[in-house]
């Protein structure tokens, strides 16, 4: 399984020798979507990394696609396995995006949750939403999804005060990682 690791920029090494100490296995890169305050890593379970002091937030990896137009982004919607709208009472779609894009940041929410309310059939509710998608885009337009840890509107691996599960799309990498 593939992690993103949201920390304070500049610390990122500090959080790579955290990881590197718990799990020596840990295929770590530092600084992958070139935002800063971010750390790719590759595991078979998160529950280690909720250990980890630095760690602002934990967001699973689960798909990547080009996100230049909104045509890109709902077709990534419609691709990425999100069982957590699947008999879901409610939920949303909440963006960051950092860079210029040919589209806002209420664009994208409006294309992949209407995507993802015709696909799953669960209604759309802005406020205390059971279910949480992120769609994160950076830089390089790219669409990456994932499943994330509790901060932010970020989807729980720990568990959120709110108990809502939730879950994220984010960019991919310009490269991906060797190996």
């Amino acid at each position: 399984m593939r992690f993103l690791l949201t920390t304070d920029p500049g610390i990122e090494s500090v959080v790579a020798d955290e990881v590197a100490e718990l799990r020596p296995d840990a295929a770590v890169r530092v600084d992958p979507y070139g935002c800063g305050g971010q750390l790719r890593v590759e595991l078979d379970t998160p529950a280690e990394l909720e250990r980890l002091a630095t760690v602002h937030h934990i967001l699973e990896v689960r798909h990547e696609a080009p996100a230049a137009t909104l045509d890109e982004i709902r077709a990534a919607a419609a691709a990425v396995e999100l069982p957590e709208l699947r008999g879901a009472a409610s939920f949303r779609v909440t963006t960051e995006r950092i860079g210029r894009h040919a589209f806002s940041t209420i664009d994208v929410q409006r294309a992949a949750g209407g995507v993802l309310q015709q696909r799953f059939g669960t209604p759309v509710r802005l406020e205390d939403p059971e279910v949480e998608i992120h769609i994160d885009v950076y830089g390089v337009p790219r669409v990456r999804s994932t499943r994330a840890s509790g901060g932010r509107g970020r989807c729980a691996l720990r568990s959120s005060p709110r108990s809502r599960r939730r879950c994220c799309v984010s960019p991919a990498p310009i490269a991906q990682p060797a190996g």
